[in-house]
């Protein structure tokens, strides 16, 4: 007998999983059991599966993506059994349905069987497991471990600053520039007001000068000095409070490993950049405006396949670029925040490209000015807006194998520079709107992420007009 079936494999990253296995219909076909993630016992839950149904039967696969133990499970059944359709379903969601059936209760046996039922519940929103190719995902997992290397670094510099400020208070709010290679040196060696103090001002310009600062090497010079007369007098003595000695290596250890990470972050880049000229040899989507080799990898390996996206707005969907929506009958709520759904890097990157882009597109440019001056959206709000209209660029360079070309208003090919003189001129966002935007008041929020209107009793409801054409609200009370 032929039918459909669907298998609900909850995972164990340390223990054994647990397979559900239920027909169309959503009823158990046999009794839930246990199994190792290894090849013999994936066989014996593909069997259980085709029990009493012909080798040509429908199947699905539905997994959480715990941990990285899907992904030897799906190359696996992909190989072996091509006709499965396997799917990873978001934790989120598996957890509201779970709650749905048993609201108190979560065990193995009830997370393997609301995985085999999700198909009957909700298959429209279900997405196939995507392999990518061995250089893709060679390309994928570099892009993630640059990232993690970049994260580590940047928590290990804030460190970095925090320690002198307990020893030299306010010494790295003097130099413009962080974190180079003069600025080490001299953390280095003077992280101790009192032995800069020792020094004096003269000796301690001609020290500047000889670890490589080149630029108003006087003025730093003298905001050193003042900070350090400053730090004297907080602190007391050299020798009551701090002991300056451990407290300078103790610096030079904290360098040391930042420069370690440096260097590890330039080794994975040039890997990076390496395997993205070997997948990606045309670098389409460096012609896009905002996006290097960085930034164009992180974006194409994580697409991969464009053609496995029918359209638009479902890769905009997949990177997780839709707000939240709440509406009922002639109500709509706008403004709600964006959902949690997509690839965290590639979020981020989709978002810094977009806030380079808008500065040369005059088409991306146009609708971040709107967003900013028109509607009165903050920065981050109109930026996310400008990636909106950013990925189906991405998606038809990438599905076409083209340049991107960029275009005035009117859809006639303009040069780059041509493009930054239009921006500049037409789209440019006054400082004003800025500071308005920026600083004002945050409502409130209710527990559903809705602002709470701020009504004083016995008073009217405010009527707004607003004015479209600088996105000024006035109120008419």
């Amino acid at each position: 007998m032929q039918g459909k079936r669907h298998i609900g494999l909850d995972l164990g990253v340390k223990s054994k999983s647990k397979v559900y296995i239920v027909d169309q219909a959503g009823e158990k076909v046999r009794p839930g059991f246990y199994i190792q993630t290894n090849p013999q016992g994936l066989e014996y839950m593909m069997k259980q599966a085709l029990k009493g149904t012909s080798n040509e039967a429908s199947l699905d696969l539905i997994m959480e993506p715990t941990n990285v133990a899907w992904f030897k499970v799906a190359v696996y059944i992909r190989r072996e059994y091509p006709q499965v359709k396997i799917y990873r379903v978001k934790s989120e969601k598996v957890q509201d349905l779970r709650k749905f059936y048993r609201k108190h209760t979560k065990t193995d046996s009830l997370d393997a069987s609301t995985l085999a039922k999700m198909p009957v519940v909700d298959f429209d929103s279900l997405e196939e497991v995507y392999i990518r190719p061995k250089d893709i995902l060679a390309l994928n997992t570099r892009c993630k471990q640059r990232a993690r290397l970049v994260e580590e670094a940047t928590a290990k510099r804030n460190s970095i600053s925090d320690q002198i400020e307990l020893g030299f208070p306010h010494l790295v709010d003097c130099f413009s520039s962080k974190f180079t290679t003069p600025f080490i040196r001299f953390c280095e060696k003077y992280a101790n007001p009192f032995k800069v103090r020792r020094l004096g001002k003269e000796k301690l310009l001609k020290i500047l000068i000889k670890l490589g600062f080149r630029q108003d090497v006087s003025t730093l010079a003298e905001n050193i000095y003042q900070r350090t007369e400053e730090a004297c007098i907080l602190l007391g003595d050299e020798d009551s409070i701090i002991d300056y000695d451990d407290f300078q290596d103790r610096i030079r250890s904290e360098f040391r490993i930042f420069k370690a990470l440096q260097k590890e972050i330039d080794k994975v880049t040039k890997k990076l950049e390496d395997l993205y000229e070997k997948c990606f040899p045309e670098k389409r989507l460096n012609s896009i405006p905002g996006i290097a080799d960085v930034l164009g990898a992180v974006i194409a390996s994580t697409i991969g396949n464009a053609d496995r996206f029918s359209s638009a707005r479902s890769l905009v969907g997949y990177m997780g670029y839709y707000p939240k929506e709440d509406s009922s009958g002639l109500s709509s709520k706008k403004g709600l925040r964006m959902t949690k759904a997509g690839p965290n890097i590639a979020k981020g990157s989709l978002y810094l490209a977009s806030n380079v882009g808008r500065l040369i597109d005059p088409q991306l440019g146009k609708i971040y000015y709107e967003q900013m001056v028109v509607r009165g959206n903050p920065h981050t709000k109109a930026v996310c807006r400008v990636v909106t209209s950013l990925i189906p660029r991405i998606l038809r360079v990438m599905k076409e194998d083209r340049d991107y070309v960029i275009c005035d208003l009117e859809g006639n090919p303009i040069s780059k520079e041509k493009a930054r003189k239009i921006v500049k001129e037409q789209f440019f966002v006054p400082e004003e709107v800025r500071q308005r935007l920026s600083n004002r008041k945050r409502m409130p929020l209710n527990k559903r992420g809705r602002t709470k209107p701020q009504y004083v009793r016995g008073s009217k409801a405010p009527q707004i007009r607003v004015d479209s054409s600088h996105g000024i609200v006035f109120s008419l009370n």
